[in-house]
């Protein structure tokens, strides 16, 4: 009994795979995007979830203070016509509608893929008229194909074409056949553009023109590869970011050639191979670059992930030292202050190289100029002004690592002072000092003071009429710092002595300890904080001025009153004088009288002018400020009602941090946001 059941079982099994294999597409099923989309994608990239990360998104602070927003304020402000704002939110509410939400949750809220490919629309293109732009663009954009996964409940013609409705009611539809399949297409009524696609299992691709589903349709015959099964896909899919929800990449070398193309089909004309010559020069940079691969996960903590593949083979020269120099302890992270807004910190500099690259790009531009430039020439007079030479005493001097932090902005004086620090490795402080020295020996008037402090000299001059803004700089170790401000300064020197008062001692930066080549660290919600209060500060400004300017009109418009009543009775006085030298140039004798009275005349006459002239330019002045002020005013509202806030909302996003690595082929950027 036992053994027929259990035959009965393995006979409905057999049957009811049987019958799941005749009646579900073949092919189909749960496709990946990456069996659906051919092969050789220069760009790809892949969202997951996108209807639940939205959800959670929409939960945060910072979505809510965003959506709470004044958008009509900012519309107005950049002059924006009142009918297109009216439009363009009423398009908006309908977008943001409880309706089209579960349509666009419905067709793009499981996992949506967009993959771009090239071909032969921009090649070796050497007429550039309008009418061959536009079609080359059109044949371009046909290759941006769209996959995105729907549930079996979703009837893709019925959504696909209320989605198409809310950007257009001015449209037919049809189908065609392909290979057996059924494409759907959607064109405008004048057939400039034409929408098509195809449903394959739970899987819509999309694009412009029917390009996108037929190979989407090869691709499920087996006439075209699957991105699946691509080389170069397949190599970069192993470094995406584990649990990542967005991952993709982009070949960087089609682009390469693509451009190169371009540059071969310049021709020979000297000003055409001029351009080429330039544009080829700014290609060597990103020449021997292969791939750019990016993935990251979403949450109250954003983390992301960029890998640049690259030959260093093939780099060039200048840039292969970037790429390829061996991360290294970042020590300046030991003298910067804990509370600093902003800092960013890179090693492996080539300051030699960056000068020849710049001694190249002038000498192009030169060329290009009606009057070429000797570059040497010029640079040996640049040496001889400042007594130095860039390759015998500067570049010496320099190590390999440069930073940047930003501490505070002050803003108790007449406009706000950064309280800004550039700092630089050098290869010695004696060789740092003497091109220092050097320096101020230019403007002998400008002798720097001195100030001990923690073990260091901080030397410092300061600028005349400028409140708070000392231009100073110290020593830290080997690092020579540049400032606007001592006390940072003295923060820095402070910050190397005790650790507790380094940036290091954050938690945020925690995760960015250890060897690198380069880091960025923003404290994102105290950088908005002090924008905000800048604006504030503007704003008191501003009130300031318009007090001032309300004053001058009033007092002008007084003045101009003063200088009518003046006038009027100076041409009255003017025509009784005219009428007198009428009478008196009929008497014999009077010559003497006659030129003194003449003398008034022309002097009443340029006072006259002279008060019209004065009243004209009052007059003016008056109408500029009573022209600028609605505009002012309305400025400051925006600023009030759109710009504050949206500054106070993203105070929600409590920093943000990007660590570089170079490992032998890659370079990997790390990026962290913590939000609200």
């Amino acid at each position: 009994m036992k053994k027929i059941v259990l035959i009965t079982i393995a006979v409905v099994f057999l049957i009811g795979g049987a019958m799941v294999f005749l009646f579900l597409p073949k092919g189909h099923g749960n496709l990946a995007m990456e069996d659906v989309l051919p092969a050789q994608a220069v760009f790809y990239v892949r969202a997951d979830n996108l209807s639940q990360r939205v959800e959670n998104f929409s939960k945060t602070k910072l979505f809510n203070d965003l959506k709470n927003l004044d958008y009509k304020k900012v519309s107005s402000t950049v002059g924006v016509a009142p009918e297109s704002a009216i439009q363009f939110e009423e398009k908006l509410s309908a977008f943001f509608s409880v309706e089209n939400q579960k349509l666009i949750k419905a067709l793009f809220g499981k996992e949506v893929a967009i993959a771009v490919y090239t071909d032969d629309s921009f090649k070796n293109m050497k007429d550039n008229s309008p009418a061959v732009i536009q079609k080359a663009l059109f044949a371009a954009a046909g290759n941006v194909f769209i996959a995105t996964r729907v549930g079996s409940d979703v009837g893709a013609a019925e959504s696909v074409l209320k989605f198409w409705g809310q950007f257009s009611k001015d449209f037919k539809t049809n189908t065609t056949q392909y290979k057996g399949k059924k494409i759907t297409v959607i064109e405008s009524q004048d057939g400039s553009i034409k929408v098509a696609y195809v449903r394959l299992g739970d899987v819509i691709v999309i694009g412009l023109g029917e390009k996108a589903a037929q190979s989407a349709i090869d691709v499920q015959a087996k006439a075209q590869k699957p991105l699946a099964s691509d080389a170069d896909f397949l190599k970069r899919k192993k470094t995406f970011l584990e649990g990542a929800d967005t991952v993709g990449y982009l070949s960087v070398h089609p682009i390469y050639q693509l451009v190169q193309s371009q540059i071969n089909a310049m021709g020979d004309a000297p000003q055409t191979k001029l351009y080429a010559d330039q544009l080829a020069n700014q290609l060597k940079q990103v020449q021997g670059l292969e791939a750019l691969v990016f993935a990251n996960k979403s949450g109250d903590l954003f983390i992301g992930k960029t890998d640049l593949y690259f030959d260093k083979m093939k780099l060039d020269p200048v840039m292969r030292g970037l790429y390829t120099c061996a991360p290294d302890d970042n020590k300046s992270a030991n003298f910067v202050p804990w509370d600093a807004l902003f800092y960013q910190w890179t090693t492996c500099l080539d300051f030699p190289g960056m000068v020849n690259q710049y001694k190249e790009q002038l000498s192009l531009r030169g060329q290009a100029s009606a009057r070429p430039m000797d570059v040497g020439k010029m640079i040996s007079g640049y040496e001889q002004m400042l007594g130095l030479s860039i390759e015998g005493d500067i570049l010496p001097a320099l190590g390999r690592e440069f930073g940047v932090y930003l501490s505070d902005v002050d803003i108790t004086g007449s406009f706000p002072i950064p309280k800004l620090v550039f700092f630089v490795e050098t290869t010695g402080r004696d060789k740092a000092s003497l091109i220092i020295n050097k320096l101020f020996a230019i403007q002998p008037n400008l002798r720097p003071d001195e100030e001990q402090y923690s073990g260091e000299v901080i030397h410092y001059i300061a600028i005349p009429f400028v409140e708070n803004l000392k231009l100073s700089y110290t020593f830290s170790d080997n690092y020579l710092l540049l400032s606007t401000n001592v006390d940072v300064l003295k923060a820095s020197l402070d910050a190397a002595k005790n650790p507790s008062k380094a940036i290091g001692a954050s938690m945020a930066f925690s995760s960015m300890k250890g060897k690198s080549n380069s880091v960025v660290f923003v404290q994102f919600d105290r950088l908005m904080d002090k924008l905000i209060a800048i604006l504030d500060w503007s704003s008191q400004m501003a009130k300031k001025m318009q007090i001032q300017r309300q004053a001058f009109v009033s007092g002008s418009e007084k003045k101009i009153e003063t200088l009518n009543a003046s006038n009027e009775g100076l041409k009255t006085e003017l025509k009784d004088k005219k009428n007198r030298l009428a009478q008196m140039e009929k008497i014999p004798d009077v010559s003497v009288e006659l030129d003194a009275l003449r003398k008034k005349i022309v002097a009443e006459e340029a006072e006259i002018s002279a008060n019209e002239e004065s009243v004209k330019n009052l007059t003016k002045q008056i109408k500029s400020y009573q022209y600028s002020a609605p505009k002012q005013e309305a400025d400051q509202q925006a600023v009030d009602q759109f710009i504050k806030p949206l500054l106070q909302a993203l105070t929600n996003i409590k920093f943000i941090s990007t660590t570089t690595v170079n490992s032998d082929d890659v370079m990997s950027t790390t990026i962290q946001m913590k939000m609200e």
